[in-house]
């Protein structure tokens, strides 16, 4: 998705600093994008595997962060990262972020 909508996004943005309509637009943009994102965080929560000290709200800035399509941008797209070696930082980050280390059983 971010490869196709990155790229439109960051025009959006742009232009939300010029224009009030524009800048609704990405308002509303932000807005619903972090929601899913709280469903995702909301769900961890409830399996309590939120990694300790996180609450919900702090959870979803993290995930919203790694996963926006600016943070993508700037990888990709300025620094030349493969959209492979994004998809897999970005996914061992979050880990690493959001949930609890798993136990190890004792042998």
């Amino acid at each position: 998705m971010k490869e196709r909508v990155g790229g439109v996004f960051e025009v959006i943005r742009a232009a939300s600093t010029s224009d009030a309509d524009i800048d609704e637009l990405w308002g509303r943009i932000q807005t619903e994008f972090r929601a899913v994102l709280e469903t995702v965080v909301e769900s961890i929560a409830a399996k309590r595997a939120l990694a300790r000290g996180l609450d919900v709200e702090r959870a979803t800035d993290i995930l919203w962060s790694l996963s926006h399509p600016s943070l993508w941008q700037l990888l990709v797209r300025e620094r030349g990262w493969t959209p492979d070696e994004y998809e897999a930082w970005c996914a061992e980050t979050t880990c690493a972020q959001l949930l609890r280390p798993k136990k190890v059983p004792r042998g």
